[in-house]
């Protein structure tokens, strides 16, 4: 899931635009990841790890994307926070939605991955 939202560190960071849909592919490589490293083989267990793991991974890093952008216009960490909570509030609460749920179906996608390798 780390691996998947490089994406969305890239263009939050280069373009300083967030679109955090872009952790679609957190969801699929923790699936693919999960099941390379051998874990439970249950879909149902393997399916709410791999979920859970990288909606939160997604909201970190998309936590960290917003805000290492904001130091770029303010002068310290300090001030973008609190940019952030202050006059981004609402724009932040959009894009934690939407980076649980681009991760969430980002893990749905890869059903077929967890189906194959629950049948082994």
């Amino acid at each position: 899931a780390c691996i998947g939202v490089i994406p969305y560190l890239i263009v939050s960071m280069i373009a300083d635009f967030h679109m955090a849909a872009l952790c679609f592919p957190a969801g699929m490589l923790a699936v693919v990841f999960y099941t390379m490293l051998h874990g439970v083989r249950s879909k149902g267990t393997g399916m709410g790890i791999c979920m859970s793991v990288s909606a939160v991974i997604s909201v970190i890093f998309m936590f960290l994307g917003m805000v290492l952008s904001y130091v770029s216009d303010t002068t310290n960490f300090s001030a973008a926070l609190s940019y952030l909570f202050d006059k981004q509030l609402s724009f932040f609460l959009i894009n934690v939605v939407f980076s649980v749920l681009g991760a969430i179906f980002g893990a749905f996608f890869m059903i077929s991955v967890m189906n194959k390798y629950v049948d082994q």
